[in-house]
């Protein structure tokens, strides 16, 4: 499997500009005192905040509307990638001798979040809702691959869009168990194949890994699950299938997932794989792991890590469930919270 080690990727320097409403050019390295980018796993969306010195020109120079993209450059390769770009939404001034201006961007992701509406789609593929979104809302598109699985219907009622396609990638993970990435890049928004061997970077004590722990919990667990139906004139939804874990309800209790099912999951086989499929994905210990380390660039919330360390027993394979990036002059690590299964 291939795997990238911090050797392959030196870095070297960073670039912060800003583009306002007239798109104008600055360049703010001369202002900038730290900044860090981050994003989590059930958003998809990255995350930029930029501490400012305290300047007479950071009052004007950079305002919500404006775009900010960062880049780095790669002495392995000698070029100059983009790591984020996106629109400003908030700005902060904090006043005295020692006064910052901070500056908070999202990417074109946040327009998936803060968009809600009513939509019925029939018989429609993930990948192409996803499109019609996109154009209807004016958000740019890059790539998207066909998800090939056609959804019946799709009732979303104020919903964000993010949400419905969300939803529309879960229905076609649980038809096909094909498994996709919705992000941003620069290009624009994007949805992915995952691949069956993708290329990861690997974190090791005394090499990369600065620290780590491990943690287990089962506050989300589920070993009962049950399928309805649709019952709009009914006192109770029918059962269509239920499947669960006696040897776990005995350990742990009785812990209830209730599941409805979709117009293509109505019949009791498909209920019945349905519950299956559910249980099989919840009926588990929730096991995390965090790790500091020095800051690599390429990585996103649900792409794979390897990881070794000896202390947490920590040994294979994990997946970035956050990713907080964090550069000063003086450091440039990334702290990333990881679970055990693919999500």
């Amino acid at each position: 499997m291939p795997v990238i080690t911090l050797d392959d990727r030196k870095l070297f320097g960073y670039t912060l500009v800003s583009y306002n409403a007239a798109g104008v050019k600055t360049e703010l390295n001369s202002l900038v005192q730290d900044f860090n980018w981050s994003g989590e796993l059930d958003q998809s969306s990255m995350k930029l905040e930029v501490n400012l010195a305290p300047h007479e020109e950071t009052k004007t120079l950079v305002t919500p509307g404006d775009r900010l993209v960062l880049y780095v450059f790669q002495t392995d390769t000698d070029k100059t990638i983009q790591l984020f770009s996106g629109m400003v939404v908030e700005k902060q001034i904090q006043g005295g001798y020692a006064g910052v201006t901070r500056v908070v961007a999202h990417d074109l992701m946040y327009f998936l979040l803060k968009n809600s509406d009513d939509f019925v789609f029939r018989n429609m593929k993930a990948s192409d809702i996803l499109k019609k979104l996109c154009v209807q809302f004016g958000v740019v598109a890059g790539v998207i691959d066909d998800s090939g699985h056609r959804i019946p219907s799709l009732v979303c009622r104020n919903q964000t869009l993010y949400d419905m396609v969300v939803k529309a990638l879960q229905i076609t993970r649980d038809a096909t168990g094909q498994k996709f990435f919705l992000r941003a890049d620069a290009s624009g928004i994007i949805l992915r194949k995952k691949p069956k061997e993708p290329t990861m970077w690997v974190f090791q004590e005394s090499h990369t890994l600065l620290s780590a722990n491990v943690s287990e919990n089962i506050s989300n667990m589920r070993n009962h699950v049950k399928v309805i139906g649709h019952a709009a004139n009914e006192e109770q939804s029918p059962m269509l299938a239920e499947a669960k874990d006696d040897a776990a309800i005995k350990r742990y209790g009785r812990l209830q997932e209730l599941h409805t099912a979709e117009e293509d999951g109505k019949d009791k086989a498909s209920a019945l794989s349905v519950a299956q499929t559910v249980l099989k994905k919840l009926n588990k210990p929730e096991r995390t792991a965090s790790i500091q380390a020095v800051a690599v660039h390429g990585l996103y919330p649900g792409d794979p890590v390897q990881v070794y360390e000896r202390q947490t027993g920590l040994s294979g394979v994990y997946y970035v469930k956050s990713i907080r990036t964090s550069v000063s002059t003086a450091t440039a690590t990334v702290d990333l919270d990881l679970v055990y299964e693919d999500e």
